[in-house]
């Protein structure tokens, strides 16, 4: 069973919805048949199978806020804390279902969550790298620098980010820029390996620093 249910979970993170949607009913798996629903725009029936097991399931406790959040679309006024997402689940989740919802052109969604970015980045100071890192890793280059400019205003002594901006900017052909992320990324944390991998290979692939 556990075989049959990691190719599901392979068919739905890959597209496959519709397999993989019929395994997790017929076989109890809520949270995962929760997503499913949330996928197909059903925001009413995903809600119902998260609040099933989110005293307990802190994925489903998150899935169940942001549901919440689609359900209310762009509404940020008069927002109460206690209903959004935790620093930790931010950290965990956010830019896995940011990249699943991306995955299955759900732009409105991912459109909404982004009209959140604020209230998320003031419960977690790197939410604006995970918007930049989804963006980035699912091939929207202007929101990935929207948002990676975002972070650096907000949260510039984050080596991972500096290191992300090198690897957008490596990925765009920018190698300049790139080695200067890198930089600036070392200069805040020494020897953080990534960088000092990604500027071996600019040095490699640069004849005049042979």
């Amino acid at each position: 069973m556990q075989d049959k249910y990691l190719k599901n979970k392979e068919r739905l993170l890959n597209g496959d919805l519709k397999e993989a949607k019929t395994f997790f009913a017929k076989n109890g798996y809520t949270l995962e048949y929760a997503y499913c629903k949330l996928l197909e725009d059903d925001l009413k029936g995903a809600k119902q199978l998260f609040s099933k097991t989110k005293d307990f399931d802190n994925r489903a406790l998150w899935g169940y806020k942001i549901v919440s959040i689609l359900q209310k679309k762009f509404t940020t006024e008069e927002i109460n804390y206690d209903e959004m997402p935790t620093f930790f689940q931010l950290r965990n989740f956010l830019e896995v279902d940011l990249s699943l919802l991306m995955k299955y052109n759900k732009g409105n969604y991912v459109e909404i969550l982004c009209a959140y970015s604020d209230i998320f980045a003031s419960i977690n100071a790197e939410s604006y790298k995970f918007y930049a890192r989804a963006f980035h890793f699912n091939h929207y280059p202007q929101f990935a620098q929207f948002f990676a400019n975002k972070a650096k205003d907000f949260f510039y002594n984050d080596p991972e980010l500096h290191y992300h901006i090198a690897l957008m900017k490596f990925d765009n052909g920018e190698l300049e820029d790139a080695k200067k992320y890198c930089l600036s990324c070392l200069h805040i944390l020494k020897e953080y390996f990534p960088a000092v991998n990604m500027l071996n290979k600019l040095a490699i692939g640069n004849p005049a620093s042979q």
